[in-house]
């Protein structure tokens, strides 16, 4: 159990609400803007994932003893006041990676046209879709399209995320795949977490099917070193997917640097600002690390209605630019926030 810090710092916060853009009727996803000591950062909790609800989150701020949620928000916030102090914007310091298109997992009223219409664009060669373990009718229609996209373009891939939706059923899983033709098999970038880690399994899962396989959250740095890989030496994951909202980036781009990973960052499904944030540790690691960095997922905003923040967003093609003002931006946005004093 963490003791409490000593440290006074002022913290102040401001809930918010973000609306799911194809699910309107499900409910908001909660928050909270924090503004500690001059610098900006957000709190958004997960609790499907194991995350404190925001309440607890804030209370566990308030007392000291702040998750690992709660920790990176604050040294988010600590970034941004010192930028603040030397007056320049943080996105403006760092190269930009490219983004996939984030579909999320397809509703009745995703809007198929508008995205192939989007695609064909050329703006993006990567495009995330969520599914279940099951694959339901729309979610098989959606990658059936997309798998169609894919062999006409040739350049355009698929990333599927599967969420460990099959758990320990890692049989079912290579039954799934056995139904998938060449043409489906070969439009697949990679698949993120299909079935409860186990090193070997997934090595020989990977090499049976000709497929990548990435893992997401879980003591990655770890993974990485202690990865045990098949009888043939096939690594049980190509891709390493890094949430900077709840992770230490550094030190997991170094393994992977040192161990033969690709590396992809993603936002924590978030507020534009905390997008901004994952922004600026993908834009560290690909100045130092400029071949190992593959197309992110920062282009999260696009799962919700729109909103002011939203808005502030400066979107190039793919590409995730900014937001005007210090810091992380949003200054005339912030500038008008109600905070609420927490401690």
């Amino acid at each position: 159990m963490k003791k409490p810090s000593s440290t006074k710092i002022d913290i102040h916060y401001s809930p918010y609400e973000l609306k799911l853009k194809d699910f309107p009727t499900a409910d908001s996803r909660r928050g909270a803007l924090l503004f500690v000591d001059g610098g900006y950062a957000d709190l958004h909790p997960w609790p499907e994932l194991g995350d404190l609800p925001i309440e607890e989150e804030l209370e566990a701020l308030k007392n000291g003893v702040p998750t690992n949620l709660g920790e990176k928000s604050l040294e988010f916030a600590k970034i941004d006041a010192l930028a603040r102090e030397k007056g320049i914007n943080l996105l403006n310091e760092v190269p930009k990676t490219k983004n996939h298109l984030h579909i999320g997992r397809p509703s009745a009223n995703f809007d198929f046209e508008a995205l192939k219409r989007e695609l064909e664009l050329g703006a993006y060669d990567r495009v995330k879709l969520k599914v279940s373990d099951f694959l339901s009718p729309l979610e098989f229609e959606t990658f059936k399209k997309l798998v169609r996209l894919s062999t006409e373009s040739k350049n355009l891939k698929i990333r599927l995320d599967l969420n460990y939706s099959f758990g320990d059923r890692a049989q079912d899983f290579e039954d799934l795949l056995s139904t998938f033709s060449v043409d489906e098999l070969d439009a697949i970038d990679f698949i993120e977490d299909p079935f409860l880690f186990e090193d070997y399994t997934w090595a020989r899962v990977a090499e049976k099917f000709q497929i990548r396989l990435a893992l997401d959250r879980g003591d990655l740095e770890l993974k990485i070193e202690a990865d045990l890989r098949d009888d043939k030496g096939h690594p049980s994951f190509a891709v390493v997917v890094i949430k900077p909202a709840l992770e230490e980036s550094a030190t997991i781009v170094q393994a992977a640097a040192k161990n033969m990973r690709r590396v992809l960052f993603t936002s924590y499904l978030d507020h534009p600002l905390g997008q901004v944030c994952a922004a600026y540790e993908a834009g560290l690691a690909l100045k130092e690390h400029p071949l190992l960095i593959d197309d992110c997922g920062l282009l999260s905003h696009r799962a919700y209605q729109s909103h002011s923040y939203s808005e502030a967003l400066r979107v190039d093609k793919n590409v995730l630019v900014g937001a005007e003002g210090l810091g992380w931006g949003f200054d005339s946005l912030l500038s008008k926030v109600s905070w609420q004093k927490l401690r």
